[in-house]
């Protein structure tokens, strides 16, 4: 036994021997006084000395009982209670060595006296042996004195034997015993100290819902919890598909502002998410198989050990917290393991309130900006009818052309916004199923060109339908059409010059639809949230372009309607091709409404 538990294992027997050995002391005086009448009333010979003894004895523990009691009583304890029953020990040899009579007959109270001290006192294997190795040697050594039968020496000698290793035996079994004991009652009062920080920690992390104010306060608790150097949280940004770091408690300011840009992709670093992930918890020093992917927060910054815990609530992989350390590092234990096991569970609790907050507030101002752009869509036509409608009943108008087309126009774009509204209600009410049906794609190329020529568009955009024949698709022919007028419509809307062109490539038992256009394109980071509700890149690009932000989001449910993916690749100022994949075949199931 070594380390903290070893010395806190030694002051606890030296305490409990402490307060035995007073009580001890002080009830010794008992027996001896009684032992001491007795013999002045059986024993006539040689009472002087056997009074001398007991007389001797009381004063043993008289001192024994005055230093029990002193300054440095608690480091001397195993020592006085050693020379407690030596002192007494030694005594009574001399007592006993004054009458000879059935020396042998004690041996069995010299036994039971080695028995009792074991159970008297805790103290060890080691200081165990040697008082009943004493008490044996000195009562044998008496009775060896005197000229007793050689077989009753032997009993004597088998007892006294038999007393030592019992007691040394009791004494080593005790004390284990009482070692587990204490190593459980650390264990139980460790893991409480644990539920108690960590209940601390997560009130302070859910006392706030600004995910910037969450993360920080998750790094300074996973430091002060855990006890290293430096820690961190990296989250996952499942549309960009990246890890960047969040938060960081314990590093230099240079290392901070560093780390706090860093981003690696997902999928450089796939190995050592899914090893996290699988196993919930690694702990990696430098320059191991797993560092090159992460070597920018090991090595990097001086950090010679990383403890990573994954983050994860429902299935969902929200990123990993980063403990480190720097030399000398030594291996985490389990009890800091625990604790940043713990403080990922409340993490992973408190990003998820904190994110749903956000994401709440984010729907709650894309519904605001919805009705603030739709009230101003809706009266821009309207003005335009009416004030057209005015100019078509004065009779002096002159371009009745004109006005009519104006009129047709903003008409136009009213129906448009509502019928975006109405598919959008059907698809949220879950009664718009798909109805199959065999859709020839060059006719509905012929039919969407149609449509499309009757509308007004820029001079300088032209649009171009690749030639296809023999292509037949069984699916949703309504679905499909609204998909690809909505994706054409979008990229006229935002190509100034150049063309327009839809194509469609059969592979495999699929149909690829692309829609290429030569407009303004999409920056990257807009591009995971153009297919959300009431979303557009720019708040400003709505004056512009007009429109409410439902286009793509309808592409996207109904692609999903129709098991189909969607794509998209874009830049700025390049253009943005979007591509549909669709089965050639939609095979029907039972909450769906197949057509006749």
């Amino acid at each position: 036994m070594s380390g903290p538990l070893a010395e806190a294992h030694a002051a606890e027997r030296r305490q409990v021997t402490l307060r035995r050995l007073r009580w001890a002391a002080a009830l010794s005086f008992a027996p001896i006084a009684v032992s001491a009448v007795v013999n002045a009333l059986v024993f006539s010979d040689r009472l002087a000395e056997r009074l001398v003894t007991h007389a001797v004895q009381a004063a043993i523990c008289a001192a024994i009982f005055v230093l029990a009691h002193g300054r440095l009583a608690e480091q001397r304890a195993i020592l006085l209670a050693g020379g407690l029953l030596l002192g007494i020990g030694t005594s009574l040899f001399w007592s006993l060595s004054l009458s000879p009579r059935d020396l042998d007959v004690l041996v069995s109270p010299i036994a039971c006296t080695m028995l009792a001290s074991t159970l008297l006192f805790p103290w060890g294997a080691r200081v165990q042996a040697i008082v009943s190795a004493y008490l044996a040697v000195g009562y044998f050594s008496v009775l060896a004195s005197f000229a007793l039968d050689p077989a009753r020496l032997t009993n004597v000698l088998m007892g006294l034997t038999l007393g030592v290793v019992i007691s040394v035996v009791g004494a080593w079994v005790l004390d284990r015993q009482r070692y587990a004991t204490l190593v459980e009652r650390e264990r139980v009062a460790t893991l409480a100290d644990q539920r108690e920080r960590l209940l601390e920690a997560g009130r302070e992390l859910n006392g706030t819902l600004e995910l910037s104010e969450v993360v920080q306060r998750i790094a300074r608790h996973g430091q002060r919890l855990v006890g290293c150097d430096a820690a961190s949280i990296t989250l996952f940004d499942e549309g960009r598909q990246v890890f960047h770091t969040a938060a960081l408690s314990g590093a230099d300011p240079a290392c901070s502002e560093e780390l706090l840009g860093l981003e690696f992709p997902a999928v450089l670093a796939r190995p050592f998410t899914d090893e996290l992930v699988r196993r919930g918890t690694l702990e990696i020093p430098s320059g191991t198989p797993f560092d090159h992917a992460i070597e920018p927060i090991t090595a990097r910054f001086g950090f010679a050990r990383t403890l990573y815990v994954a983050i994860q609530r429902d299935g969902r992989h929200l990123g990993f917290l980063n403990f480190s350390e720097r030399p000398p590092a030594r291996p985490f234990e389990e009890h800091r393991v625990r604790l940043a096991e713990g403080l990922a569970h409340q993490a992973a609790i408190a990003l998820v309130n904190a994110q749903l907050v956000d994401e709440l507030q984010t729907a709650n101002r894309v519904k605001s900006e919805f009705l603030s752009t739709m009230s101003h869509e809706l009266r821009t036509p309207l003005h335009v009818i009416m004030g057209y409608t005015e100019m078509v009943e004065d009779r002096d108008a002159e371009d009745w052309a004109v006005a009519s087309a104006k009129i047709r126009g903003a008409t136009r774009e009213l129906l448009e916004m509502i019928e975006a509204t109405l598919t959008l209600n059907r698809m949220e009410s879950g009664k718009d199923g798909p109805m199959i049906d065999v859709v020839p794609v060059r006719q509905l190329w012929d039919e969407l060109d149609g449509e499309f020529a009757a509308l007004p568009r820029r001079p300088a955009v032209a649009l171009r339908w690749e030639p296809l024949d023999g292509v037949v698709l069984a699916t949703d022919r309504r679905k499909l059409k609204t998909i690809l007028k909505n994706l054409v419509g979008n990229a006229l809307k935002f190509t100034t010059s150049g063309e327009v062109g839809v194509t469609c490539e059969v592979a495999d038992d699929a149909c690829v639809f692309r829609v290429r256009d030569t407009g303004v394109g999409i920056a990257r980071e807009h591009l995971p949230h153009i297919f959300e509700m009431f979303r557009q890149v720019d708040s400003s690009d709505r004056r512009s372009y007009g429109g409410v932000g439902l286009g793509l989001y309808i592409v996207r449910r109904l692609v999903e309607q129709l098991r189909g993916d969607i794509e998209v690749e874009s830049e700025p100022g390049s253009g943005s091709t979007f591509t549909v994949t669709l089965p050639r075949t939609l095979a029907s199931q039972p909450t769906l409404r197949v057509a006749s």
